[in-house]
């Protein structure tokens, strides 16, 4: 095994996204980056220089799509389905490399290098209403996701129900039906979902925007988005703590 730097980390994230890319052109998927890797991607034309991951949105029905039917020969889909033998209890779906790996505290192996492809729902009519949507979403997120895990703090947060309860809560509040056709759309799970909404509307005016050589898809508006997010000095670089420590590969080489 050999342990990989951070450089090497990102090219293999980068073919990871290249395979869903690839899939989503070729089966009429909508995606869009965001968070840290739309910021890259205005910033730096690519990774930001210290970042350790890669984020995309769908809207629900390019979501449930890509989950549906993403194969690929040489990457693994992970989400939360009573079909998925390794259930991920985070309310989004990650496809990761296999070869790759990282060691937890209690010295399992865990999956190594991966995108995070986050579900993008329907928000309430009424604006004002949107915060309260949102917490409620993030707070059954948090318990979904502490049942999973077994230290102390996580069962008292969890207490009294099972995991497949918390997640068919997190699955209710994320496919609510009233809210399928409402104008604006958010991520109800992410720790951005409070100040990131966008218009509906906008996966109909999707770009290439340069990242890393490569093109992949963006919503237009890009600095909208950035400032709600960053703030209005985005474009100035604030470097931030990676969210892995290490990650080694299985192979020597990546091609």
């Amino acid at each position: 095994m050999k342990l990989l730097t951070l450089r090497e980390r990102q090219i293999y994230m980068l073919n990871v996204l290249k395979d869903i890319d690839k899939f989503c052109r070729e089966n009429n998927i909508s995606y869009t980056l965001c968070g840290g890797t739309m910021l890259g991607a205005v910033r730096h034309k690519g990774f930001i220089p210290w970042d350790d991951d890669l984020d995309i949105d769908m809207l629900r029905q390019d979501y449930d799509k890509f989950i549906a039917n993403y194969k690929s020969d040489k990457y693994k889909l992970l989400c939360n389905t009573d079909e998925n033998p390794e259930m991920l209890a985070v309310g989004y779906a990650k496809v990761v490399d296999p070869s790759t790996f990282t060691i937890n505290k209690n010295k399992e192996r865990e999956y190594g290098v991966f995108v995070d492809v986050f579900p993008l729902e329907g928000l309430p009519e009424d604006p004002s209403q949107h915060y309260k949507y949102y917490h409620k979403g993030a707070r059954i997120h948090n318990r979904f996701y502490h049942r999973h895990r077994k230290d102390f703090v996580s069962i008292i947060k969890s207490y009294g129900h099972s995991l497949n309860y918390w997640r068919k809560k997190l699955n209710e509040i994320q496919t609510c039906r009233k809210y399928m056709d409402s104008e604006y759309v958010s991520n109800l799970i992410g720790s951005n979902g409070t100040y990131m909404k966008l218009p509906r509307a906008a996966f109909k005016d999707l770009i290439d925007i340069p990242f890393e050589g490569c093109n992949f898809l963006s919503i237009r508006d890009t600095d909208s988005y950035l400032k709600a997010l960053y703030g209005p000095n985005y474009m100035v670089p604030v470097k931030y703590p990676m969210h892995q420590s290490e990650v080694y590969a299985v192979e020597k080489d990546n091609e």
